[in-house]
């Protein structure tokens, strides 16, 4: 359902030198200036080309850090780009959480997008579109080439829903490969979403749900 290496790579007995070899391709350069033009100290760390337009607020709270366009281990880093504008807001707390290379995240004017840490990721090619809010919880383990988006993005003239509503994504929820979840779900905590599948409705805590749309087919679930 999503590539669990992260979690894999703590029991190898090398993790030491995979994270030696990851710091190495920070750049420092950017990330330096960035400390200077966000005053967050090193608490962002930037890899690679990241591109960072930041409006309003990247906020990374003491005891956690932001590392943005990570690579993995074997692999160069992709461009990716964090978008902030007028009036909104990306905050980190609880701890470490990483956005893997060639992320795509934008927060349009006055929206908030609030990020546990818990040790969280997010991998390769995510795409996140923010308008209004997004939450995403402590553990996450989000795999490649998912998008998060709380809006439509234009309204549907024979439509009365809002255009935009806020999502929610629970601690230690595991979203696999190519994932889409749509404006206003809630993911409850300890959820799996199935590689592929489309969100719209909410899915229930430790639940598994798969397909287009998206249906629970099992209750109960766990996964470390």
């Amino acid at each position: 359902m999503g590539d669990a290496s992260d979690s894999a790579l703590v029991r190898t007995p090398n993790y030491f030198g995979q994270k030696l070899r990851r710091m190495a391709r920070v750049s420092w350069l950017r990330t330096f200036f960035g400390v200077l033009q966000h005053r967050q100290g090193f608490r962002v760390l930037l890899s690679g080309s990241a591109r960072l337009v930041v409006r309003g607020t990247l906020e990374v709270e003491k005891g956690s850090v932001l590392r943005f366009n990570e690579p993995w281990p074997f692999a160069n880093t992709e461009r990716a780009s964090l978008i902030i504008g007028r009036g909104a807001r990306l905050s980190v707390h609880g701890g470490n959480f990483a956005f893997k290379s060639g992320a795509y995240v934008e927060l349009f004017d006055n929206a908030q997008l609030r990020v546990g840490g818990g040790d969280g990721y997010i991998s390769r090619g995510v795409s996140i579109e923010c308008r209004r809010e997004i939450t995403i919880g402590a553990g996450v383990a989000i795999s490649n080439d998912v998008i998060i988006r709380d809006t439509d993005s234009h309204a549907l003239t024979d439509s009365a829903r809002p255009m935009t509503q806020p999502v929610t994504i629970g601690d230690h929820v595991w979203i696999g490969a190519r994932a889409t979840i749509l404006k206003g779900v809630n993911i409850g905590n300890g959820a799996i979403i199935a590689a592929g599948a489309v969100v719209a409705h909410d899915v229930p805590p430790a639940a598994l749900a798969a397909g287009v749309p998206a249906r629970v087919i099992r209750t109960g679930v766990a996964w470390t």
